[in-house]
């Protein structure tokens, strides 16, 4: 009875949580199947090869994005590589449905763009010239993955910032050029990360309704909505939501099994200094236009636009219900970050109590799923709330806490090697010392001699 109050806590926020799919299900089930029927066997396969078409090109794109650009950023010395750490997620910021208005403004046939080349050129119609289509089925792929590739992004350069330099320097040693250690060594180890990356950017897309809606192209979506308000059948609309419902379970089903493949895969040595590979000329200018492009195509353009219009018809916009819809934007914001920090102080919390335990019982053989527990998360769930708090992880944290310790023991109290890896639960001195040399860089009995001879202090807090 431990942890009865979090278990229970626990399942009734998941009760909570799962009322409206519940719901979902038994509206489904809803004695109304001629509706569905007529649309099975009429526009359903339209809805779902758009639906699917549409993932496929959000998700492909994003990678496209999101992958080259996590590795420039994490591994080489991209012109202004820090401040692109964070500009870099920028896009996310801007509503999708809001960067497909300023697109469709900018590119569409009667836009800025297309009749300044229609001058320039001396072109009178379509028929004169041919021009990308941004209403279509592209365009919305293409306005969602400019918005949606920092989920990759994020993930991958995390994943690829964990890896130990070590292997890529061996590579190296082996005659692997930085190209060939990426496609053979460090896109293989992120794979996982990036599986989850792309999962997430398949579920944005599935729920997005504003900007297909804006583009007229019929989803799942869209027909969740027409069947309900336009043909007044809630049991059809849900029977299609259970559709995209089941769509979400298999993407969360192959992002948990990618996570299950990151906890074997994603190890670094955990005292390595990161590796950076120096970007010169021609190949230093490309990769900053490439990553500054984005930040660019994602956010800055649209905000530039956007915040023109914002100045151009201020008179026009300032209303009462302007600011009352600001209003109830801010307040919505506020209360769903606060929220978040809540959430996030619980997580710190219940860490906080982990390494408690691991500070009292260091010595003993904890595994994972026990510590897991102990904090009432999942294994892949702690192992990431472990690291973000620790920047390493719980294995390697108890490792660092048994080495601390030893050290104490070997110099301020002269034990043994190999008495003191019994007092700290290492199995041997020999085993102790080879762990002691890789952390500290210098065997115990050469610490001891400078300890001795007064050249090295030792301070412990």
């Amino acid at each position: 009875m431990k942890h009865f109050g979090w278990i229970a806590g626990s399942w009734a926020t998941a009760l909570l949580l799962g009322l409206p799919v519940l719901a979902l299900v038994f509206s489904a089930f809803s004695a109304d199947g001629e509706l569905f029927a007529h649309l099975a066997d009429t526009v359903l396969p339209d809805y779902l090869r758009n639906t699917s078409g549409l993932v496929l090109g959000v998700v492909c794109l994003s990678l496209l994005f999101g992958v080259p650009t996590a590795w420039l950023v994490a591994m080489c010395e991209v012109p202004g590589r820090r401040a692109l750490q964070w500009a870099l997620m920028l896009p996310m910021a801007m509503p999708s449905y809001i960067v497909a208005y300023v697109y469709t403004d900018l590119l569409d046939y009667s836009g800025p763009l297309q009749a300044g080349l229609r001058a320039l050129f001396g072109w009178q119609g379509p028929a004169d010239y041919w021009f990308p289509a941004i209403r279509s089925l592209g365009g919305a792929a293409w306005v969602l993955a400019l918005v949606l590739f920092p989920y990759v992004y994020l993930l991958a350069r995390a994943s690829f910032l964990e890896q130990s330099v070590s292997l890529i320097h061996s590579s190296r040693l082996l005659g692997c050029t930085p190209w060939q250690s990426f496609r053979r060594l460090s896109l293989p180890l992120a794979r996982p990360a990036i599986m989850v990356g792309a999962s997430l950017v398949a579920m944005e897309t599935l729920a997005d309704f504003a900007t297909v809606h804006f583009f007229a192209i019929n989803t799942l979506t869209t027909a969740i909505y027409d069947t309900w308000l336009g043909y007044g059948s809630l049991a059809t609309a849900a029977k299609l939501s259970c559709l995209m419902l089941l769509a979400v379970v298999l993407l969360i089903a192959l992002e948990r099994r990618s996570r299950q493949r990151q906890q074997v895969f994603q190890k670094s040595m955990g005292f390595e200094q990161p590796l950076r590979y120096p970007l010169g000329g021609l190949r230093g200018v490309l990769a900053g236009l490439w990553c500054w492009g984005l930040v660019l195509a994602g956010f800055a353009l649209p905000f530039v636009i956007l915040f023109d219009y914002g100045v151009r018809y201020f008179a026009l916009s300032w209303t009462p219900e302007f600011v009352r819809f600001a209003g109830n934007s801010l307040a919505i914001s506020a209360l769903t970050a606060l929220l978040a920090m809540a959430s996030r102080h619980s997580q710190v919390s219940q860490i906080a109590r982990v390494l408690r335990i691991m500070e009292q019982r260091f010595t003993e053989n904890l595994t994972v799923e026990e510590l897991a527990r102990e904090a009432n998360m999942s294994v892949s769930a702690f192992h990431h709330h472990f690291k973000a708090a620790t920047a390493t992880s719980p294995l390697q944290y108890i490792k660092t806490l048994r080495l601390h310790r030893a050290r104490l023991m070997m110099l301020h109290d002269g034990l043994k090697a190999g008495v003191a890896a019994d007092k700290v639960g290492y199995e041997s001195g020999s085993q102790v010392s080879r762990e002691y040399k890789r952390f500290f860089g210098n065997t115990p009995s050469e610490h001891a001699a400078r300890f001795r001879s007064g050249q090295l202090r030792i301070v412990e807090g």
